[in-house]
């Protein structure tokens, strides 16, 4: 290969203008490998544009501070053994309209939006999207479209953390680390374990685990997921 490579370097190159394009492309996706491998020891974030990359960061803060608030209301309702929904009428379009019980889930959210600009701001933001989503539902007819797909789907691309699917599964995550507490306490003898992998960017993906047997069975259980500052493996 290195022969044939000092040849040409001698010699040139037997060139086809006909086929020119093709050799251009091919030499930018060498280049653009090339480039990808020598910045793949920096952090992802740092090959994406700056303006992009800090516009991403803010936005995984705040849907962060949402969601934590959502998961706080959620552990409160469970406590109190109270039910998260009990009307049709519960839809995050719908949230304006104070005339009709929307569910304790709805109802404590809206309640907190009261006290906290943060979850008041991302509900208002929903309470439009989901209006005019519906508006362009209507507009196009989606009455008539399958009824196989409006199986419980939530509303697509529309974020909003207050649909139906969403609750229930934060109830299914919910009820899920409570077994695991569970298990533990009944099995007395557990073992945490720790272990890193490293992505495409070297970075260390750190996983806390708890390790038991119940009931028999030697149950491995992920507890904590955190990507590591430090790049040493583990």
């Amino acid at each position: 290969m290195l022969e044939d490579f000092l040849c040409k370097l001698n010699c040139g190159y037997d060139i086809n203008i006909k086929h020119l394009y093709k050799s251009l492309v091919s030499s930018h996706r060498t280049a653009s490998s090339a480039y990808i491998g020598a910045t793949k020891n920096a952090d992802v974030m740092g090959v994406i544009d700056k303006n992009l990359a800090d516009k991403r960061k803010i936005q995984v803060l705040q849907r962060r501070k949402i969601s934590m608030r959502v998961i706080d209301i959620a552990i409160f309702l469970g406590r109190q053994g109270l039910s998260f929904r009990g009307h049709q009428e519960e839809a995050v379009s719908n949230l304006k309209n104070r005339s009709v019980n929307h569910g304790n889930f709805l109802e404590m959210v809206t309640l907190v939006c009261k006290y906290d600009d943060t979850l008041n701001g991302h509900v208002t933001q929903a309470i439009k999207k989901s209006e005019a989503q519906e508006q362009r539902a209507l507009a196009i007819n989606k009455k008539k479209t399958d009824q196989k797909n409006k199986k419980n789907r939530g509303r697509g691309s529309l974020i909003t953390f207050l649909s139906k699917t969403f609750v229930n599964k934060l109830i299914s995550v919910l009820t899920h680390q409570i077994q695991i507490v569970k298990e533990i306490k009944m099995a007395v003898f557990f073992r945490i374990e720790v272990d890193s992998t490293q992505d495409i960017a070297d970075m260390d993906q750190l996983a806390l685990c708890v390790r038991y047997v119940f009931d028999g069975e030697v149950k491995v259980r992920l507890l904590y997921m955190v990507v590591g500052k430090v790049k040493v493996r583990l």
